[in-house]
């Protein structure tokens, strides 16, 4: 079970809807001017929008990003694995945690 606290999804799913949304314009804007609507290729047009946005967007979903101006500091768990952490401050990270770790050992 993962806590969402520390959940970074990296990118929404939003900008997929933008070319179905502009497709959908771009439909009404021609049935509206009185010539020819062309259905077939608005709605292709909004596949191959969706498609292009859901890559960059699912890769940034999946990429692990460290936001700016942080530095790494390397953890080691009670099972022995060392993990690396991210803080902007990392020796008062570090601080915090020796004394939450102190509190619970010594109660």
């Amino acid at each position: 079970m993962t806590d969402d606290r520390y959940r970074e999804p990296g990118s929404s799913w939003w900008p997929l809807a933008w070319g179905p949304g502009l497709a959908t314009f771009g439909l009404l804007f021609e049935a509206l001017a009185g010539g020819p609507v062309h259905l077939l290729a608005w709605t292709v047009l909004a596949a191959v929008a969706v498609i292009t946005a859901a890559v960059p967007v699912n890769a940034r979903r999946q990429l692990v990003t460290v936001p700016r101006g942080t530095r790494e500091v390397p953890l080691r768990l009670v099972d022995g694995r060392t993990v690396l952490g991210w803080s902007r401050d990392p020796d008062r990270l570090r601080a915090a945690l020796l004394e939450a770790f102190d509190q619970q050992k010594f109660g």
